[in-house]
C-alpha cells in the first residue's frame, strides 16, 4: 500500500472523507504561501496514490474539488461564477451548502488549473500589510 508523505490517512480520504486544509494567523503571516505549497504536495500525493491505490484494490478514485470563499455572512462559490449560496442544516444535523458546484478533476493539471482559477476569482484588496490581502476566508 502507497504510504504517503504528506497524507498519511489516505484509506479515510479514498473511503469517502473530506479533506479541509485550515491556516489561521495574522494579515501577511504567510497563510497564503503555506496553503499554496501545501496544495501542491497534496495534488501529487493524491493522485499517486490513487494510482496506487487502483494498483492495489482495483478500485478507481474519483477526485473532486469545490472551493468557496465566506465574506461576512456571505458563501460565494469560486468555482461558479461567483454564485451566492447559503449554508444550511439538514434534518439529520450535516452542514450542507445547497447548489456549491462540485468539479472532478481527471488530473494534477486539472486539479491545479481548478484551484488557480479558485484563488482568481478571490476577494482581494490591499492592506498596510499586504497588497494583496484576501478579504475573506476560502474553503
Amino acid at each position: 500500500m502507497y504510504q504517503s508523505s504528506v497524507l498519511p490517512e489516505i484509506d479515510f480520504i479514498f473511503g469517502g472523507g473530506i479533506l479541509t486544509i485550515f491556516a489561521h494567523g495574522q494579515t501577511g503571516s504567510g497563510k497564503t504561501h503555506t496553503i499554496d505549497e501545501l496544495q501542491n504536495f497534496l495534488s501529487v500525493d493524491l493522485f499517486r496514490a490513487a494510482e496506487l491505490h487502483h494498483g492495489d484494490t482495483g478500485k478507481n478514485v474519483g477526485l473532486t474539488i469545490s472551493y468557496f470563499e465566506i465574506v461576512g455572512s456571505k458563501i460565494i462559490d469560486l468555482l461558479n461564477n461567483r454564485k451566492s449560496l447559503k449554508v444550511m442544516e439538514s434534518k439529520k444535523n450535516k452542514i450542507e451548502i445547497p447548489g456549491l458546484k462540485e468539479v472532478a478533476a481527471q488530473d494534477m493539471s486539472e486539479l491545479s488549473d481548478l484551484i488557480q482559477y479558485g484563488k482568481s476569482q478571490r476577494k482581494t484588496e490591499s492592506t498596510v500589510s499586504n497588497s494583496t490581502s484576501s478579504r475573506s476566508h476560502a474553503v
